[in-house]
């Protein structure tokens, strides 16, 4: 599936992402580092793990993935 990343919808839903994400690091919550490239991973994670979805069964495993992948790194992936 393909999805229009030049929707009005879509440039709000990455504008609302990118003000979250200097929020966060304005509390300090994530590292200080360019919100703008952070905000386009987060994005590009998103879109890219979503496509790989089969069903509702696998929303919450692909979730738990790209949460710890974002607040552990590689690293900090669990072991297969």
């Amino acid at each position: 599936m393909r999805v229009r990343m030049d929707t009005p919808e879509m440039t709000a839903g990455f504008a609302e992402l990118r003000a979250d994400v200097a929020d966060a690091m304005a509390r300090g919550l994530f590292a200080s580092v360019d919100a703008d490239l952070l905000t386009a991973a987060m994005a590009g994670v998103a879109f890219e793990v979503a496509g790989r979805l089969t069903g509702p069964d696998d929303i919450e495993p692909a979730a738990a993935f790209a949460t710890a992948l974002f607040l552990g790194g590689i690293a900090g992936l669990p072991r297969a």
